[in-house]
């Protein structure tokens, strides 16, 4: 009696065990063949910036790797430093096992919009109507500093020496020789006309 239990039991684990095996290998058939699905196929991305988060939710400190249009490489934008860096670097800061650190945006360009992949100037490869934004924001940022220094500089702006000076009259000039007004005598030894 204990004997056919027992293989019953046995039995029983057998069936439910290759049950699980067909199960997991149906999922991992699944996860090959998930992008292998046409309409995921049709656009090819190239993989362009990696941002980098180092602590813990409360705070830390962030920085970006950006892979270079024009020479390929990649590069470490971390505050005011820039350097170059090889792609097993990026890896190995991104994967969250390297000082707390792990990647949490990737940023992909769609290999199709040519005028990313082939531009050689990357400062200049903006698309037509994001060039327009960068112009007027630019424009503004120019008038703002012209407006700004305009009222600095007629806020500094004092009376001329001419008119202060006008009421000495003639003096011999620095070497005694001839009279000249105040105004000119001032200029001459370097004094300006205007004080700002």
């Amino acid at each position: 009696m204990l004997h056919s239990c027992l293989t019953r039991w046995k039995k029983e684990v057998n069936e439910d065990q290759q049950g699980l095996r067909e199960d997991i290998e149906d999922v991992m058939n699944q996860i090959n063949e998930m992008y292998n699905d046409p309409s995921l196929t049709q656009v090819c991305y190239h993989l362009y910036a990696v941002l980098v988060h180092e602590g813990e939710a409360a705070g830390g400190h962030y920085w970006a790797y950006i892979n270079s249009l024009a020479t390929a490489k990649w590069l470490k934008f971390n505050d005011i430093s820039v350097s170059e860096v090889t792609w097993e670097e990026v890896e190995r800061e991104s994967m969250g096992d390297h000082h707390m650190a792990s990647a949490y945006c990737l940023i992909y360009l769609d290999k199709s919009q040519r005028e990313w992949i082939n531009c050689s100037d990357e400062a200049y490869c903006l698309s037509p109507d994001m060039q327009l934004v960068v112009d007027k924001d630019n424009q503004e940022l120019q008038d703002e500093i012209k407006e700004y220094d305009d009222k600095q500089q007629k806020s500094q702006l004092v009376p001329s020496f001419s008119e202060d000076a006008r009421h000495l009259g003639p003096h011999p000039d620095v070497t005694g020789n001839e009279s000249q007004p105040a105004e000119s005598t001032l200029q001459g030894l370097g004094f300006p006309r205007v004080l700002k």
